[in-house]
């Protein structure tokens, strides 16, 4: 999945650390999640499956990072 503006500084949608090159994202229904390691893009996962029994618990396979 390519990200609208490879180019621009994100945050990590879970721990606010800045995302660098080697980003992870993850597609939802709501939008596009950038997460800064394999860690922040899983727990992400695990809290929102507690909260929303709809979310699927298992996220799509990791596969490499995303590559600007």
């Amino acid at each position: 999945m390519r990200d609208a503006d490879p180019k621009a500084r994100r945050s990590c949608d879970l721990c606010g650390l800045t995302v660098g090159e080697d980003r992870w994202l993850m597609a939802t229904r709501e939008r596009l999640f950038h997460f800064c390691c394999p860690g922040c893009r899983q727990a992400y996962v695990i809290s929102r499956a507690i909260r929303d029994p709809e979310f699927p618990s298992t996220p799509p396979p990791l596969g490499e990072p995303h590559d600007a």
